[in-house]
């Protein structure tokens, strides 16, 4: 994968005050899978990620990075989707990697965030 596929730098969030006020400030909604917190930031005209895979969650940094790999490349092919300006991050919960596909973590970040109306379509209706 060139770097130009991948998610750009300001597409992402990366200081621990932005997560910090992320889950104390913004709504949260959860999944089998998933916990997908949110909050509106009205100065970016992009939406952003923040990725949060614990070593609790999954003892092996190979199984975390493969987590953090499957999320990330999973916002970036429907980001087009997202309404702009909002701060996603998505905390992974414990579950079999065998038994979870990268089709399935997809349809799941959908699926939460139509449910937190932070996707496009949600709002022309």
């Amino acid at each position: 994968m060139n770097a130009s596929a991948g998610l750009k730098k300001r597409e992402k969030i990366w200081r621990s005050r932005e997560f910090q006020e992320t889950y104390s400030k913004g709504l949260r909604i959860q999944g089998p899978h998933l916990i997908l917190y949110y909050i509106r930031r009205r100065d970016l005209p992009y939406p952003r990620l923040g990725l949060c895979v614990a070593k609790r969650s999954f003892k092996l940094s190979t199984q975390r990075h493969l987590v953090q790999r499957h999320l990330r490349e999973a916002f970036r092919q429907t980001k087009s989707r997202f309404l702009p300006g909002y701060d996603i991050v998505l905390n992974a919960r414990r579950f079999d990697q065998k038994k979870v596909g990268f089709a399935q973590l997809q349809g799941e970040i959908l699926d939460l965030a139509k449910k937190a109306g932070v996707l496009k379509t949600d709002r022309l209706q």
